[in-house]
Parts: structure tokens; sequence; C-alpha cells
């Protein structure tokens, strides 16, 4: 497939995205469940980070937090990318988002019981800043935990929750993933 870029993206950017619905394609089952358990429209969030002048993605996937070069990240998802409104330090936030590539894991018990109670009763059962190690993260999580002053409850965060706070953060674009590179 040929790709055009239509938007660039910078470090600082959280992007969020669903797949959209396909027999043909399980992850979007996935997605589809997510979205559906979360009330929400996305179901991924990921932070977009420099190296050496180099655009990548640094997420929390199952495997753990991982970082990739755009070039190699989208799935033909519906993207939404949401940019501070105060500058960052590019340098400083991908330094942040790196120091936990390759040993941090994903956090299961916090997206899949943790944010289900959430859902069903609007009060949030798991850790708190205060008790909440950083050894393990979700995706929205992740990207909410990166900055932390806008998101003060970070460890609840869902993708939704990253698109809906505009008092912190512009949207600057939505479209196909493909379109980013």
């Amino acid at each position: 497939m040929e790709r055009t870029q239509v938007f660039k993206l910078q470090a600082g950017d959280i992007i969020n995205m669903y797949t959209p619905f396909s027999v043909r394609k399980p992850f979007s089952w996935l997605s589809f469940l997510i979205r559906k358990a979360s009330k929400s429209t996305w179901s991924h969030s990921a932070v977009v980070i420099d190296i050496w002048g180099r655009t990548f993605i640094c997420e929390a996937l199952a495997t753990g937090i991982v970082v990739r070069p755009i070039e190699e990240w989208g799935e033909e998802a519906v993207v939404s990318v949401s940019r501070p409104k105060e500058p960052v330090d590019k340098k400083e936030f991908s330094s942040k988002a790196m120091s936990y590539v390759g040993h941090t894991g994903y956090d299961y018990s916090s997206l899949l019981w943790h944010q289900l109670l959430y859902q069903i009763t609007g009060r949030w059962y798991g850790y708190t800043a205060n008790k909440k190690a950083t050894d393990r993260f979700y995706c929205s999580e992740f990207a909410a935990y990166l900055y932390e002053p806008c998101f003060p409850k970070w460890y609840e965060t869902t993708p939704q929750m990253c698109h809906e706070n505009t008092c912190h953060f512009d949207h600057v674009y939505e479209g196909l993933d493909t379109t980013l590179y």
C-alpha cells in the first residue's frame, strides 16, 4: 500500500486509536470489545517520541512497553492525535518514555479487572498513585503517567479519557494511521 503523509507527528503527541470491526481481522474484535466494555470510541493509546531526529511510537502492548519506528506502526486504524497545549521538552519526554522500554510489563490486572469494575460501578477499586507500582502499565495508563500533572488519576485513565482531556491537549488530527508517515 502506498502511503502519503498528511500529518506530521511530533514528540509528546498522544495517539488514540481504534481498529474498525472486520470479521476477517481478529485484532479488530479485541478493539471492538475494549470499546464496548469501556464505553469508548477509542481502544488504544500510544505516545510519540523522538530518537536522534527520528519519529517513534512508544506504547504498552501485551509484551510490555515497546518502541518502534513510525513506519513500522499502524494497521489501518482510525487515529486521533492530541498535542499538549504547553510546549514539551521533547528530549526529556522521549527519555522518560524510553526509560520504561524493555523491562516494564503489561498491567493485565488493572485493565481486565479494575477497569472493568470502574466501568460498571463508576468507582475505582484498583491501585492509586500512592500504591501503584510503575513496573506495569496498560496503554492509556502509560500515556497518562507520562503526563501525570495533566492526569492526576493516571492509574484509572482510559483511551477515551486521554482523548477528552481538552484542558491540557488540543486535537490536531483525526484520520487513518497510514497517513501519519
